[in-house]
């Protein structure tokens, strides 16, 4: 009977991370750390209890451990302390992972291929996952022809994510292949490699097709090198393990997936370098300069990055990570920190290279290859993305660090080994781990509670009750994950509450060291202050919002609308030609209502390209619709087409359809850019059996004129038509676009007449 050790299970705990549970937290990470936090210590005194860690330690596990150090110097620097510590516990936690795994590795050397298995049948699962979406959404890719799609993130948080995680394990995976000596296994693994880089083609990850170019490549350099020490043909062939499924699946893409083909994506890691990393690392590097000692904190570039990056950051969606692990390690903690945190990889990669020992003339110890090979993989997730902040990511890696210098102990340091062996460490790291669960415990309960703030503040609705909201805490975590502060969040609840005087005393006192970057605090008393009739009050804050983030759409909205009543016309103009392109309706609203006030002396000609490029914009747009027919066709034309249309509606209500015609046509001379008189115009053609007519009015309206995007029924009108002309292809074609537009009309004739288009009714559905 299979026995598992307990050593097993502590290793199956760090690498079957992927399958926590939620537990009601936005977001995973939260409840990885907190378990990972508590399955760490638990480790480590079981460690100390067997006595493991009576043995000789590598200078890695003694640099993880000085990193973690200046990561608590870095408090003395940082802006907000509670982000600080949170991040530094979960650098603990890492810390506490790789030095029980190096304990453990060291005591029974067999449990290096029991963590290689764990990785596979974690990766087996990951990608079992992406394929049942795929399965599930096959549609998607074969008949609407849609590539990249977020729902193809797995068990990860985002494709990018899983991308880098398929290709880090896909590393070991390896391993089996080349070890396994049936072929029946072989064959299933192979399979799985198979399906492996299609998963990340499905995720289009640049990322993680630049790692598996970079695996083949040092694969080969690798092989060639032990084939020259060994004379052994055999390792010459050993990268077509890897080549040959990477290649059937790149061609099978290129050929029946045109959507995913791995060649486009593979262009656009030159071509398409992605601006924005580009940006956060220059602003990262400012941040070096600016912090080269201590660091400005850990944990609190998502804060200060706002204060970098206020040129490109559009709305609340802060730079939280500078997507490069390496230049943001190193602005927390000082260039020093930095240093030692790209040294630790760095180290491992060149002892294994240096330990290339051909044991027995003619066995290598191939497994550290692929350790080498994953801690690359890690080296360019980390060069381009966050992945220290991902433990699916960041918990193999320690690891397999923890294993490459288990092995390979010929670097100890003799007063490292008597401080880590020691009762007063032992007892240190007592603490720590304790404290490092507290803080964890803290972070996991406040991260229940930002899901209400996520969702309420998305959907505009902050109707929960004050008692509730009273009990969330704003002082630890005092920010979401999304770098927004708590507590400005928790006064749009006392507004809308109608607790106006709790809310403005709650803005006008922030904390100090939250986040005053966001220019949240100023921006929702800017709209509060609107809604009383305050516009110097509402202005003043509003500018104020406005200057921390120029481009942030809500402060630029509330500003708006204060100097459009103030009659700010100078200062309107700038807020607007500096935000215009994102084509934000409620600016664009706001700007209009103010050039539209005669009191502003607009030129004729500039307010008519406006309001023409706003009605094309917001079709829905009432206010936009009728300024804009004011100022072509006058007032007294709307007054006259409106009486008209109503007088047309009496004969079209009563069967006078020959009336009708004639009154809607009046309307529609006086306003030729309405619809909705042609649509009309179309009804009564109809109903006097003069489809031919009906359909010229109708196409042109459709081509010609701007409709609602949610109005379906012009659509069901003119599909109608063309059935009664016997043209069944394009009517159906008419029914599934307005079945897409929610009208039920479209709906009942595509279900009664289009039963030759059922897979595109199926897609509807």
């Amino acid at each position: 009977m299979f026995k598992i050790k307990k050593e097993q299970l502590f290793f199956s705990a760090y690498l079957l991370v992927a399958f926590y549970p939620r537990l009601g937290s936005i977001d995973v990470i939260n409840v990885q750390f907190l378990f990972l936090s508590i399955v760490g210590l638990t480790h480590f005194f079981y460690n100390v209890f067997k006595d493991f860690h009576k043995t000789e330690y590598n200078i890695v596990v003694f640099l993880f451990f000085l990193i973690f150090c200046f990561s608590l110097l870095s408090y003395i620097p940082a802006f907000n302390l509670p982000e600080a510590v949170i991040d530094s516990s979960k650098l603990f936690t890492l810390f506490l992972i790789l030095i029980n795994v190096y304990q453990s590795i060291k005591q029974n050397p067999k449990l290096l291929d029991f963590a290689f298995k764990l990785i596979c049948f974690s990766l087996f699962i990951e990608v079992a996952a992406i394929l049942a979406t795929f399965i599930t959404n096959y549609n998607l890719t074969i008949a609407e022809k849609i590539g990249r799609n977020p729902v193809y993130r797995g068990l990860s948080g985002n494709i990018n994510i899983a991308g880098f995680a398929l290709s880090l394990k896909s590393t070991i995976l390896i391993y089996f292949i080349q070890k396994s000596k049936s072929n029946f296994n072989k064959a299933g693994l192979v399979i799985l490699l198979l399906l492996t880089f299609f998963c990340i083609s499905l995720t289009g990850s640049r990322g993680a097709l630049l790692s598996i170019y970079v695996i083949i490549l040092i694969f080969t350099i690798l092989n060639i090198k032990i084939f020259l020490n060994t004379n052994n043909r055999e390792y010459l062939f050993k990268t077509l393990f890897y080549i040959i499924p990477f290649s059937f699946i790149f061609l099978l893409t290129e050929l029946v997936f045109d959507t995913l083909r791995m060649s486009y994506r593979t262009s656009q890691i030159i071509a398409r370098g992605s601006e924005s990393r580009l940006d956060y690392w220059q602003s990262t590097i400012q941040a070096i300069l600016d912090y080269p000692i201590l660091g400005l904190g850990m944990g609190n570039w998502k804060i200060l990055s706002i204060s970098y990056g206020t040129e490109y950051i559009k709305d609340y969606v802060v730079p939280h990570f500078s997507h490069n692990d390496f230049l943001q390690f190193t602005a927390e903690v000082g260039v020093l920190g930095g240093l030692l945190f790209l040294a630790i990889p760095l180290y491992v990669i060149f002892i294994i290279l240096k330990n290339y020992v051909i044991q027995n003339k003619s066995i290598f110890d191939y497994r550290f290859v692929f350790i080498l090979l994953a801690i690359v993989v890690y080296c360019i997730d980390s060069s381009l993305n966050f992945p220290i902040s991902r433990p699916l990511q960041v918990v193999p890696y320690v690891v397999l660090l923890a294993i490459a210098v288990g092995y390979y102990n010929k670097d100890s340091i003799g007063y490292v080994n008597k401080v880590f062996q020691s009762k007063a460490f032992i007892f240190l790291i007592g603490i720590l781990g304790l404290s490092s669960i507290y803080v964890s415990l803290l972070n996991y309960d406040s991260s229940k509670d930002q899901i209400h703030l996520f969702l309420d503040y998305n959907n505009h609705n902050f109707d929960k009750p004050i008692e509730i909201v009273e009990t969330w805490n704003d002082k630890f975590p005092s920010i979401t994950q999304t770098g927004m502060p708590i507590k400005a969040l928790k006064a749009h609840y006392y507004y809308q509450s109608g607790d106006t005087l709790t809310a403005i005393k709650i803005l006008k006192n922030p904390p100090k060291n939250d986040n005053p970057f966001l220019g949240v605090y100023e921006g929702k008393l800017g709209q509060i202050y609107y809604d009383l009739e305050m516009i110097d009050s509402s202005y003043k804050y509003s500018r104020l919002a406005y200057n921390k983030l120029s481009k942030n759409l809500l402060h630029a909205g509330y500003l708006m609308n204060s100097l459009v009543e103030l009659q700010y016309e100078d200062e309107m103009n700038e807020v607007f030609y500096r935000n215009k392109n994102y084509e934000e309706e409620g600016l664009w609203h706001n700007y209009i209502r103010g050039i539209y006030n005669p009191a502003f002396n607009t030129n004729k000609d500039t307010l008519l390209f406006y309001l023409k490029k706003a009605r094309k914009l917001f079709p829905e747009n009432d206010f936009i619709k009728i300024a804009k027919q004011e100022q072509e066709f006058g007032i007294a034309n709307i007054d006259q087409a409106e009486f008209n249309a109503g007088l047309g509606s009496k004969y079209f209500d009563s069967g006078d359809n020959k009336n009708a015609y004639t009154y809607y046509d009046i309307a529609h001379q006086l306003l030729p850019t309405e619809y909705a008189y042609l649509q009309n115009m179309s009804l009564s053609k109809i109903n006097m059996g003069e489809y031919d007519e009906a359909l010229k009015m109708l196409n042109y309206a459709i081509d010609s004129l701007i409709i609602p995007r949610d109005n379906g029924r012009i659509y069901a009108i003119r599909g109608g038509v063309l059935l009664l002309q016997k043209d069944t292809y394009n009517a159906c074609r008419d029914f599934i676009v307005g079945t897409k537009k929610k009208d039920k009309l479209s709906e009942n004739f595509l279900l009664n007449n289009c039963q030759l288009y059922l897979s595109e009714i199926q897609l509807i559905e």
